[in-house]
């Protein structure tokens, strides 16, 4: 029979590996050209320049994002927070992979005040 304190180490073993494996997944998204796209096309964006200001800083959520991508296609749907010189919003964007080059096919902007905008 196991040991309340095998059982305890196990668990706290087990769990350790899937915060591990999550943060790792986490830097991979940060990594990932779905990402950097996603970026570029939030910062470029006249509606984002117009309601959330100038200097947009970006920040992927914790959760609510997937990737998946192999052999050069994919799609991916990623939660972002920006902070700009006129305020807060979290927009949504959708991308499409196709031989390796990512495009966005959908964007929200939801503003704090719950004021939404389509990107697209």
């Amino acid at each position: 029979m196991i040991s309340r304190k095998a059982m305890k180490i196990g668990v706290i073993v087990v769990l350790s590996l899937l915060s591990l494996s999550y943060l790792i997944g986490y830097w991979l998204v940060l990594d990932s050209d779905a990402y950097k796209t996603s970026v570029t096309f939030l910062k470029e964006h006249p509606v984002v320049l117009a309601k959330v200001g100038d200097n947009v800083q970006t920040k992927l959520a914790f959760w609510g994002n997937s990737v998946s991508y192999k052999n050069g296609n994919g799609s991916s749907d990623l939660k972002i927070f920006l902070t700009g010189s006129r305020g807060k919003a979290t927009a949504v964007v959708g991308l499409d992979a196709r031989h390796s080059l990512w495009k966005v096919t959908h964007g929200i902007l939801i503003l704090e005040n719950a004021e939404t905008f389509d990107l697209m």
